[in-house]
């Protein structure tokens, strides 16, 4: 009997849980909520990448998004087998709001939520965590200075730092700061992350911003090809001015340029095409620019 009249009270608590989350939340959420805080295993993994992948298109208003904060919140509580993949996801998210939660996971035994931890902090950009990863920085480059874990730490405290700046300095100064960051910051996940502030960044000057990050950092690989992500998403954005500061530049820069627009290329950009699969030095450069007009005209 007394069993069962905990199951009893426990289902009571679930059921009247359960109401008072359905009348804060909207309708259409529900289904949504109730996965994030009760599928297990795949399900819940293909859950998170689809709330990732669409709250990085921006399907979820901002409404939506703290709802979603919440229960990703509490799920990461109760899950420490998900807890990492959450941890992304929220940091992803980037909500204010989730920062607290975060910061609890920053000294969490589990190296992966640890790096989890701190690279969502150093995604959201909340100085609140500046003290807390400086404090666990101090303490891991006196064990393993150049561990993956310090390398992570260095991003987060770096990316921080200059968002913070970004945010409160003067209109002005915003566009030096992302472009001295990406011609002298060490560390690439830091120059990686601010360079996505260019994606749709206005004025051509863009262009020799990204062409000279590469020429200065064509290594790691890592960055190289989120460099020429950002590349290939700023040229949709506005694709003016790109061909004639392209060619202006060297072999390589040419080749990652045209690489990295190649199945984005604008109509505008079509005659200077051909001219350079016809007319440029480097066979190579030929070759893509010949590709890059072959997929215009096949649209």
């Amino acid at each position: 009997m007394i069993r069962v009249g905990r199951l009893l009270a426990s289902s009571f608590t679930v059921v009247a849980l359960g109401a008072a989350v359905a009348s804060a939340q909207p309708g259409y959420l529900l289904p949504l909520l109730t996965q994030i805080e009760g599928e297990q295993g795949a399900k819940l993994t293909q859950t998170l990448d689809r709330v990732q992948e669409r709250a990085l298109a921006g399907v979820y208003s901002q409404d939506d998004l703290a709802h979603i904060v919440r229960a990703l919140t509490r799920r990461a509580e109760g899950s420490p087998e998900t807890r990492a993949k959450i941890i992304t996801v929220l940091g992803q998210i980037g909500r204010p709001e989730s920062v607290p939660a975060i910061m609890q996971y920053a000294r969490e035994p589990d190296q992966m939520v640890r790096l989890s931890a701190h690279q969502a902090l150093g995604w959201i950009g909340d100085e609140r965590a500046l003290p807390l990863l400086e404090s666990i920085a101090s303490e891991r480059s006196a064990v393993d200075p150049d561990s993956y874990e310090n390398f992570m730490l260095r991003y987060a405290i770096g990316a921080i730092r200059i968002k913070k700046a970004l945010r409160e300095g003067p209109e002005g100064d915003r566009f030096p700061l992302v472009r001295t960051t990406l011609l002298t910051e060490p560390n690439w996940l830091v120059r990686a992350d601010i360079a996505r502030s260019l994606e749709r960044w206005p004025g051509a000057e863009v262009w020799d911003v990204v062409f000279d990050s590469y020429e200065r950092w064509p290594e790691p690989e890592q960055y190289a090809g989120r460099l020429g992500t950002i590349l290939g998403l700023r040229y949709q954005y506005d694709p003016a001015g790109f061909i004639a500061a392209l060619r202006q530049r060297s072999v390589p820069v040419r080749v990652f340029g045209l690489g990295a627009t190649l199945d984005v290329a604008d109509a505008s950009d079509l005659t200077a095409l051909m001219e350079m699969s016809e007319a440029d030095p480097d066979a190579q450069v030929r070759e893509l620019a010949a590709s890059a007009v072959s997929r215009l005209m096949a649209r």
